[in-house]
C-alpha cells in the first residue's frame, strides 16, 4: 500500500511497506535497506519478529447482527483517554510458532513488497506492489504461477495492491490507482479489464460469498462524503453500493489524504472494517447497512495533533497510531495490527513499528504485542501468517497460532 520515506516529504507519505518493519532494536539477522548482500536483492525491503505462553484468552461468541444500528460516521467520538490498556505480552507469550514457510523464488521471481491473501484452493495469492506481479503459491511455499510485470502494455500492471479469488473461481486484482483486472487459470491469462474504480485509490479486496468483491478504499479529501467501501460485481464491473463515510477533523485532513486508508475482513455476509485513524470497529451488511460499532481500549495513540505542528512526518508519526489490518477470527475475536505510536520507543528516523492487538467480540482488550512482526493474513487452516523479522528477505513467513 505504498511507501513511507524518511526524507521529511509529506507528499511521499503513503501506506507503510513491509520493507521498513523492524523488530526491537538490533534484532539478530536484521539489516537496513541498502545493506542487502547482492544486487539481485537490492529491490528487497525488510520485515520484523520473535517466538513462545498465556492461557487467559477467553473465546467470545460470534456476532448476531439483528436490526441495523443508526448510521453514525463520527469517528472521533471515542479517541479519549485509555482507561484499561491491553495487557502487554512478548510475541511468544501470545502466539506459538508452528513452522516457517519460504515462498519459492528464482532469478525471475523475487518477492519485494508482497501482500498476501488466502487462496480458498489452498495456499496464498500474492500481489507484489513493487514488482507489479501476481503469484500463486501452495501452502508449503511452492510457486504455482506468476503473471504480469510492471508497465502499461498487455499483461502489464502498475503497482498492484491486492489479489483475491472470488467465489466464482476468478482472481480479481487491483492496482492502487483503481484499475481492476480479472484473471483466469489453466492457462493463466487476463480475462478482462474492469472500469476504473470510481471511488479512487484501492487499498485491499475481500471476496464475498455471492461472487462480489468488497473494495476497501482511501478517504478522498476532494469528496469527503463519498463512501470508502464499495461492493464490486466483477461480472459487470459495476459498484453496486458504496458506504462508510469517515469523518476526518480538519487538522488531520492533510495526513488522511495520504494515509487515510481502510482495512476490512468479512465473515459470511457481515463486514468488519476500520478507518486508519479510528479506534472503533464498524460492522456492516453487504447492502451497506450499519449493524454495530465496537470501540476498544488499548495503547492506541490518539491522533489529535496536526502534521503541520511537526517537522515532517517523523515527529507526527511518533505521536499517533493508524490501523493497518483487521482480521475477524473464527471464535469471534478480532486481531488488529496498527502502526506508529512509537513516541515511547527509541527511534531517530521514520520506521514502521507493528503492534498487534487481540480484542474480544465486545472490544475488550485481551492482549497486545508492541513492536512485533508484520501480520499478513489468517490462512484457511485458521493459522496466522506473519513475516519473519529474523530474515532480511520478505518471502520467509511465520505460521503461528494463538495460545
Amino acid at each position: 500500500m505504498g511507501d513511507r520515506t524518511s526524507n521529511g516529504s509529506w507528499d511521499r507519505l503513503t501506506h507503510p511497506t513491509v520493507a521498513s518493519a523492524r523488530y526491537g532494536t538490533g534484532a539478530p539477522g536484521m539489516a537496513r535497506r541498502g545493506s542487502e548482500p547482492s544486487v539481485t536483492r537490492s529491490r528487497r525491503y525488510l520485515g520484523g519478529a520473535c517466538r513462545g505462553m498465556v492461557s487467559l484468552l477467553l473465546p467470545v461468541g460470534l456476532i448476531s447482527c439483528g436490526a441495523p444500528a443508526p448510521e453514525n460516521s463520527e469517528l472521533t467520538e471515542r479517541r479519549a483517554v485509555v482507561t484499561r490498556p491491553a495487557p502487554r505480552f512478548a510475541f511468544d507469550q501470545l502466539f506459538s510458532v508452528a513452522r516457517y514457510v519460504v515462498l519459492e523464488e528464482s532469478p525471475d521471481v523475487i518477492n519485494v513488497q508482497p501482500w498476501l491473501a488466502h487462496d480458498p484452493r489452498g495456499g496464498f495469492l500474492v500481489a507484489d506492489f513493487r514488482e507489479s506481479r501476481i503469484r500463486r503459491y501452495r501452502p508449503d511455499g511452492t510457486l504455482v504461477w506468476q503473471f504480469g510485470r510492471s508497465g502499461q502494455g498487455p499483461e502489464e500492471f502498475g503497482p498492484v495492491r491486492s489479489a483475491v479469488r472470488a467465489s466464482t473461481g476468478h482472481i480479481v486484482t487491483a492496482e492502487l490507482t483503481g484499475k481492476l483486472l480479472v484473471l483466469t487459470e489453466d492457462p493463466v491469462e487476463l480475462a478482462k479489464a474492469l472500469p476504473v474504480y470510481p471511488g479512487g485509490l484501492i487499498e485491499e479486496l475481500d471476496p464475498l460469498p455471492d461472487g462480489n468483491v468488497l473494495v476497501s478504499g482511501r478517504w478522498n479529501r476532494a469528496d469527503p462524503t463519498a463512501g470508502v467501501l464499495g461492493i464490486l460485481n466483477p461480472a459487470t464491473g459495476q459498484v453496486e453500493v458504496s458506504f462508510f463515510t469517515p469523518s476526518v477533523p480538519g487538522h488531520l485532513e492533510r495526513g488522511a489524504t495520504q494515509a487515510g486508508w481502510t482495512t476490512s475482513d468479512v465473515r459470511g455476509d457481515t463486514i468488519a472494517t476500520m478507518f486508519a485513524f479510528s479506534d472503533t470497529i464498524y460492522l456492516y451488511g453487504t447492502a451497506g447497512q450499519l449493524y454495530d460499532k465496537i470501540p476498544f481500549n488499548s495503547a492506541f495513540v490518539v491522533a489529535e495533533v496536526a502534521p503541520e505542528d511537526f517537522e515532517g512526518p517523523v515527529g507526527w508519526m511518533r505521536h499517533h497510531s493508524q490501523a493497518l489490518e483487521i482480521e475477524w477470527l473464527e471464535d469471534g475475536r478480532f486481531l488488529i495490527q496498527y502502526i506508529g505510536g512509537t513516541k515511547d520507543l527509541p527511534s531517530t528516523e521514520l520506521e514502521t513499528r507493528y503492534h498487534t492487538l487481540l480484542l474480544a467480540r465486545d472490544g475488550s482488550a485481551l492482549g497486545e504485542v508492541v513492536d512485533g512482526p508484520r501480520f499478513h493474513i489468517v490462512a484457511g487452516t485458521g493459522e496466522l501468517i506473519f513475516q519473519d523479522p529474523e530474515s532480511i528477505e520478505p518471502n520467509r513467513l511465520i505460521v503461528a497460532n494463538l495460545r
